[in-house]
């Protein structure tokens, strides 16, 4: 996943990292919201409440927290990385290494992309 968008971040002139922060925190940020991730947590409590442990957690208030305060985390993350770093067309550093050919080759060379590209309406369906 990283090299893909590794890839449209610079067709685009965006920082890589900036997504690929975005995404890594998003990916964890969803396992550990997700249902299959609280039924554990949900089954650890209703077996805590049979053995006389009187406040027990539920699927849905665990749902109702986990997935609010994931999605808000994901979307502070997501803000704050628009100001990381500078653009690449105005940071001094990465256009100093576009100056050399073979700089600019090892970054911009040998890039195949399926961006902008239409394709057959059956290359959409799984297979």
């Amino acid at each position: 996943m990283f090299p893909i968008i590794d890839n449209i971040g610079l067709k685009k002139g965006i920082r890589s990292e900036r997504p690929m922060a975005v995404a890594s925190v998003a990916s964890q940020m969803a396992i550990t919201a997700s249902p299959i991730s609280v039924a554990v947590v949900s089954l650890v409590s209703i077996i805590a409440a049979s053995h006389g442990i009187v406040q027990a957690y539920g699927i849905l208030e665990i749902l109702a927290v986990s997935i609010p305060a994931s999605l808000a985390g994901i979307v502070i993350a997501a803000l704050w990385s628009l100001r990381r770093g500078k653009d690449l067309d105005k940071d001094e550093e990465f256009q100093e290494k576009l100056k050399d050919p073979k700089q600019r080759e090892f970054i911009y060379g040998g890039l195949e992309t399926l961006l902008d590209q239409v394709l057959p309406k059956q290359a959409y369906w799984a297979t």
